[in-house]
């Protein structure tokens, strides 16, 4: 698959992760939204990596792993927030294995005002590259 289907599979992950994040800020204390909103999550963390990764490789880098993936991403110039990518994925590791009420509201507040706004970014930024 080409970067640039890798980047509209990528758009459509965020377009339906901003939709999540609306409909837990309509109704925060629904349990069920909170798991819709962390599994979108996931998701898009998942087409996140493997965007960048397909782009890195578009440019020559060997790319094995979801952590090198964003660590040569970020000095590509793909993303500025390493840490936050990191995060990111550390989450969606915890998430995929267990199931915690607190730690999902914990996850999920990271979500809206970390997370989204990282995927949103590397969704922007790679707009007009993707157009080629």
């Amino acid at each position: 698959m080409r970067p640039s289907d890798k980047y509209t599979n990528l758009v459509k992950a965020a377009e339906r992760l901003v939709e999540a994040i609306n409909r837990v800020q309509a109704a925060p204390e629904d349990d069920l939204l909170r798991s819709g909103l962390i599994q979108t999550f996931e998701f898009a963390i998942e087409l996140s990596w493997k965007f960048l990764k397909s782009s890195l490789e578009a440019e020559n880098y060997v790319v094995k792993t979801p952590r090198e993936a964003i660590r040569l991403a970020a000095n590509a110039g793909f993303i500025d927030d390493t840490r936050g990518w990191l995060m990111a994925l550390d989450s969606r590791n915890l998430t995929s294995h267990i199931y915690d009420d607190k730690l999902a509201k914990n996850i999920a507040e990271k979500i809206i005002n970390i997370y989204a706004p990282l995927l949103i970014k590397l969704v922007q930024n790679n707009q007009v590259s993707s157009e080629k």
